[in-house]
């Protein structure tokens, strides 16, 4: 609770105490006769289940206020996973693209080699690599190249040759290189 809060709170206990001591005091002249008359209102009694009131509701602020600390402090801390979090993506896709690069440019110069050999000759080395793998090589070829290793291969062993066609399709960017052949 805050100090206007506060304020009104002690504003509205003496306007209630003022109303019971004024009532009781006309109550008090009215019944003056007896000698035996006890006050209907008891201010004490009034004024400490006011103080209790009180007191119960700054221990409530207090605990509002421990939680709100609380949030506070958990809110920081998963900000603070997030950014790591964020770091730790960007460093794995700075790794990613490092290795793509590597790997992209160990796909080139597989590719320049086999670009070097005769057709028949490249043909019979491709024979022995994986269909997926070989598809990746000719991917980083110019179709033309590529073309004549396929078709050197497709004479020799048919079968791995139109594997090694199936996957091409199956390349990233390879639909650029279909309009080439």
């Amino acid at each position: 609770m805050n100090i206007i809060g506060r304020l009104m709170v002690i504003i509205y206990m003496l306007v209630v105490l003022t109303f019971f001591l004024f009532s009781a005091t006309s109550h008090a002249e009215e019944r003056s006769f007896a000698p035996d008359y006890e006050s209907e209102i008891n201010v004490d009694n009034v004024i400490h289940n006011l103080q209790q009131r009180e007191e119960a509701l700054d221990r409530r602020e207090r605990n509002l206020q421990a939680r709100e600390q609380q949030l506070q402090e958990l809110q920081e801390d998963v900000n603070g996973q997030i950014n790591r979090l964020e770091a730790l993506r960007e460093r794995i896709e700075e790794l990613v693209g490092m290795i793509d690069d590597e790997r992209q440019e160990r796909l080139q110069n597989l590719a320049d080699i086999y670009q070097t050999m005769k057709p028949r000759e490249a043909a019979a080395v491709v024979a022995e690599v994986p269909p997926r793998e070989a598809a990746d090589i000719f991917s980083a070829m110019p179709p033309r190249n590529a073309g004549s290793i396929l078709q050197a291969l497709g004479r020799t062993n048919p079968g791995h040759a139109a594997r090694i066609s199936y996957e091409l399709k199956n390349v990233p960017g390879f639909e650029d290189l279909q309009d080439e052949f």
